[in-house]
C-alpha cells in the first residue's frame, strides 16, 4: 500500500502541503484590496491569521488521524445501509423539487446543494455516536422520549404552530421544529432497549407490554396531526418486536 511504501514520510508531506496551503491562502489575501474583509492589512492581521490556520490545519489532521485508528472498528453494513438511503433520499429530493425549481427557473442543483450541508453534518454525527457507549444512548433515549412527549402536547397550545394545514409543530425562542421527528428516533431507542431486555416469557409480558404502552400513547398523539407518521412509527414499532422474536 501507499502507506507502506512511504512509511514516516507520507505525513510529512501532508503537513508540508498544509504548511505550503496556509501560505499561499495568506499571500492570497494580503494582495486582496482594502476594502475586502478577508483582506490582511497589517501584522496583526497578518499573526491573527497564521494562528487561526494553525489551529484550523491541527483539528483537521487531528481528526483525520481520528477516523482512520477508528475505521477499523466501524459496522461497514450499517454503513454501506446508510450511504445507500441516503442515495434514495438525494434522488427523490432531486425528483419531487424538479417541478418547483423549473416552474421558479431556479438551478436543479439548488435545494440538492441546500440539503447536502444536513447531510454532512449528519453523517459526521452518525460517525461520532459509533463510538459513544451504548448505555448514554439509552439514557438519551428516554431522556429525548420524556422532552418530546413534553413537546407533542404542547403543539396542541398557543405553541402550535400550523403549516401546510396541520398542527404539528412548535415555536420555541424563535425556533420551529417539529416534535414527531424527536418522538420517532427516540421512542425506536426506547423500544429496542426494552425489547433487548427480554430473555424468559415473564421478561417479554413485561417489557414488550411497557414498550406497546408506551408506543401507542406517543403514536395516539402523533395520530391527531399526522396519520402517516403515526402508522409508520406503529409498523416500525412492530418490525421491531418481529425481529427481536416477541410472539
Amino acid at each position: 500500500s501507499l502507506y507502506a511504501a512511504l512509511g514516516i514520510f507520507l505525513p510529512l508531506i501532508a503537513v508540508n502541503c498544509a504548511l505550503m496551503g496556509a501560505s499561499l491562502f495568506m499571500q492570497q489575501r494580503i494582495t486582496m484590496d482594502a476594502g475586502n474583509t478577508q483582506a490582511i492589512l497589517n501584522v496583526w492581521d497578518s499573526v491573527a491569521y497564521a494562528i487561526g490556520s494553525g489551529i484550523g490545519w491541527l483539528l483537521a489532521i487531528v481528526g483525520l488521524a481520528a477516523i482512520r485508528e477508528k475505521m477499523q472498528y466501524i459496522d461497514r453494513t450499517y454503513w454501506i445501509l446508510f450511504i445507500a438511503l441516503i442515495l434514495v433520499a438525494i434522488i427523490a429530493l432531486f425528483s419531487a423539487s424538479s417541478f418547483f425549481v423549473f416552474q421558479e427557473g431556479n438551478s436543479t442543483l439548488g435545494p440538492i446543494l441546500s440539503q447536502m450541508i444536513y447531510i454532512a453534518m449528519g453523517v459526521a454525527l452518525a460517525f461520532g455516536l459509533q463510538f459513544v457507549p451504548s448505555k448514554w444512548i439509552r439514557y438519551m433515549g428516554y431522556l429525548g422520549l420524556i422532552i418530546s412527549l413534553v413537546f407533542l402536547l404542547l403543539t396542541f397550545t398557543s405553541l402550535g404552530v400550523e403549516i401546510n394545514c396541520a398542527t404539528r409543530w412548535i415555536v420555541i425562542f424563535g425556533i420551529t421544529f417539529q416534535p414527531s421527528e424527536l418522538a420517532k428516533l427516540t421512542l425506536i431507542i426506547v423500544v429496542s432497549d426494552l425489547l433487548s431486555r427480554i430473555k424468559t416469557q415473564e421478561d417479554q409480558r413485561i417489557y414488550f407490554g411497557i414498550a406497546i404502552g408506551i408506543t401507542l400513547v406517543i403514536c395516539g398523539i402523533i395520530f391527531i396531526g399526522n396519520l402517516s407518521t403515526a402508522v409508520l412509527l406503529g409498523g416500525i414499532v412492530i418490525l421491531l418486536a418481529i425481529w427481536a422474536g416477541v410472539h
